[in-house]
């Protein structure tokens, strides 16, 4: 689990593999994130290719970033998923420390 500070702007960034663990693309990307203690909040939701709710970037075959702007303390869960030939599900939960100023 990692921390980041309240405030930081974090990259999270995934790699989807074809069945023989090559890096492919997948048909769709999705990227999903929201503070835990808000357990009725919407998901922040990002796809790519883009859509209404841009905000996932290509870097490479099967490579895939999303910027995220810490500003709610606690902790956060993230979920990263895909569908077609590189179909996969990654998930996770970070934390953020308040700022101390």
């Amino acid at each position: 689990m990692s921390d980041y500070i309240q405030g930081q702007l974090v990259r999270l960034s995934c790699v989807f593999r074809d069945a023989a663990g090559a890096p492919a693309d997948p048909t769709e990307v999705t990227f999903k994130h929201r503070p835990a203690s808000i357990a009725d909040a919407e998901a922040t939701l990002k796809t790519y290719p883009p859509g209404a709710s841009d905000g996932i970037v290509r870097d490479d075959i099967g490579q895939y970033h999303v910027d995220v702007s810490m500003d709610e303390p606690g902790e956060h869960w993230w979920r990263w998923e895909s569908t077609g030939a590189a179909q996969a599900a990654d998930q996770g939960l970070f934390v953020v420390l308040p700022a101390l100023l």
